[in-house]
């Protein structure tokens, strides 16, 4: 496309947070509605059920499995935010709301972010390549020598994952079979494998 260039700049949007005495980069997402945690951040929590829907910045429906309270720190300082709970959601994502009630003011061209009056450094996620967990969304018994579409469940590693296909090599599970995996989104935007 003539005109558009790549960009190599790093935004840093993330803060390091300790949860459960684990240091983990949370997201700070102004556009984002609500603050939006994986399960794996509070399995043992207690999940207040909610009526509500969320969707990801393309569209896609996040399942949501309920509502809590996360207490972390930041720089040692204890803070803590309401959260929706979520499987397809992979990282912390700080809404709107946290960084009003906390008095943030984002000092962009410093890369930091103040947080109730604490200087807090930003950071940029680390481009990587990493490894997304896939689950199959329900049984599926395939005859030998045939090939299925089979649903499965995606996470998503943040709230603007694009919407696209999926490709990755394939592989021999034992002797006779092969895997081929194809994810795709169909009409009713439910990723599937192909096996």
């Amino acid at each position: 496309m003539q005109g558009v260039a790549p960009s190599f700049a790093r935004s840093e949007t993330y803060i390091e947070v300790t949860t459960k005495g684990r240091c983990t980069l949370a997201l700070l997402d102004t556009g984002c509605e609500r603050s939006v945690c994986p399960l794996r951040f509070c399995r043992n929590a207690k999940l207040l059920p909610v009526q509500t829907e969320l969707f990801a910045a393309n569209g896609t429906r996040i399942p949501v499995m309920g509502a809590t309270c996360v207490y972390f720190q930041v720089e040692g300082v204890a803070m803590q935010a309401d959260v929706f709970v979520s499987e397809a959601v992979d990282e912390f994502i700080l809404d709107y709301d946290f960084l009003c009630n906390n008095n943030c003011e984002w000092l962009f061209a410093q890369g930091r972010i103040v947080i109730n009056g604490m200087s807090v450094r930003l950071r940029a996620r680390a481009p990587k390549p990493s490894v997304r967990r896939i689950y199959v969304r329900e049984p599926v018994c395939i005859p030998s020598d045939a090939s299925a579409n089979v649903p499965v469940r995606l996470p998503f590693v943040n709230m603007h994952t694009p919407q696209s296909n999926w490709l990755t090599e394939s592989k021999q599970i034992r002797p006779g079979l092969l895997a081929l995996e194809l994810f795709s989104l169909t009409m009713m935007n439910l990723p599937r494998l192909g096996l």
